[in-house]
């Protein structure tokens, strides 16, 4: 999650810098890559026995975050312009953050 703050701080920074522009794509690509495989273990770990159900139910969120974040992108960068994403980027990026370290005990326990 701090990796996708870092991300959208660049993007923020990069306005008119390509070298900028791609290691933010880069650095968000490397954060969304690993954060299925990690969410799907922090949320098998919490689910326990019901870990099935709990994979049924991350796949169909990410797949409707992913919607509700190119829907709302597009009525942002219609009606705002593109300039605001990466503050909308860090801003739910540090709520998710906040999320993770305060599940992190029951989604990764210590000793497994």
């Amino acid at each position: 999650m701090s990796l996708f703050v870092v991300s959208g701080a660049t993007f923020a920074l990069a306005r008119q810098s390509l070298v900028l522009t791609l290691l933010a794509i880069v650095l968000w690509g490397i954060a969304f890559g690993g954060a299925a495989t990690q969410l799907q273990t922090a949320i098998g770990e919490a689910a326990d026995e019901n870990g099935d159900v709990a994979n049924a139910l991350l796949t169909t969120s990410f797949n409707l975050a992913i919607f509700a974040g190119g829907a709302l992108g597009a009525v942002v960068v219609d009606r705002i312009g593109a300039s605001v994403l990466p503050l909308g980027m860090i801003v739910l990026a540090l709520i998710a953050l906040v999320t993770v370290g305060r599940g992190r005990r029951a989604a990764f326990p210590a000793g497994r």
